[in-house]
């Protein structure tokens, strides 16, 4: 026995086993942004000095994060898990921008940021952006970034200006930064499709990137 459909009715069939297929794509891992909405756009300059345009990436999925290269407790763990979400992305990784954006201007220099990536062995393929607070302070609250420092105290309390210098060189030095660490996955429309916070799972960041390149 055949099942035949008229014209109409196979083309009302099409849509329904369309609607079905949608209705079936594979979840998403992190936090879903639903809808979907788009990455406030943003200019600054990398390691090598460049102008990096949110807006240029277009076409490429792009991870989004917060760190700085001084930091001992949040930022190695995040970076260490973008890192092997990175790696089991394999070839898919040429598809994909892994953006840096710095919450500490003070001491994220190029010469740091430099060698942070180096120490990643994420140098030419990431991208550390860096600024004047000013700067950066815009998109840290368009990405609901969080950012204060801590422990900033002097080191010369008896009112004196004796040792200024090195005062100031200790406080700079001492301070840490207390901040959110958000990974976002935007696509390659310039939507914000997912975001992750600690813990991150690298497997579950791949699995978001490759819904999101339609993999």
């Amino acid at each position: 026995m055949r099942l035949l459909f008229p014209i109409s009715g196979l083309a009302a069939f099409f849509i329904l086993l369309a609607a079905v297929a949608c209705s079936q794509a594979e979840p998403l891992k992190g936090t879903a942004l639903n809808p979907p909405r788009p990455a406030s756009p943003f200019q600054l300059s990398d390691q090598d000095s460049s102008l990096i345009s949110l807006s240029e990436q277009r076409g490429r999925v792009v991870l989004l994060t917060f760190l700085y290269t001084s930091c001992a407790d949040i930022c190695p763990v995040v970076a260490g898990q973008v890192k092997k979400a990175y790696e089991l992305l394999e070839e898919d990784a040429e598809r994909v921008s892994v953006l840096i954006v710095s919450v500490d201007p003070a001491r994220d220099t190029r010469e740091a940021v430099t060698a942070y990536l180096d120490e990643l062995g994420m140098r030419g393929h990431w991208r550390y952006l860096v600024g004047t607070e000013a700067e950066l302070a815009t998109v840290w609250r368009d990405y609901y970034v969080a950012q204060a420092r801590d422990g900033q105290e002097s080191a010369n309390t008896d009112g004196t200006n004796d040792g200024a210098v090195e005062s100031l060189a200790q406080e700079i030095a001492a301070y840490t930064v207390t901040h959110s660490a958000p990974v976002y996955v935007i696509d390659e429309e310039g939507l914000m499709r997912s975001v992750f916070t600690l813990p991150i799972e690298p497997a579950d960041l791949a699995h978001d990137v490759r819904v999101v390149l339609g993999k």
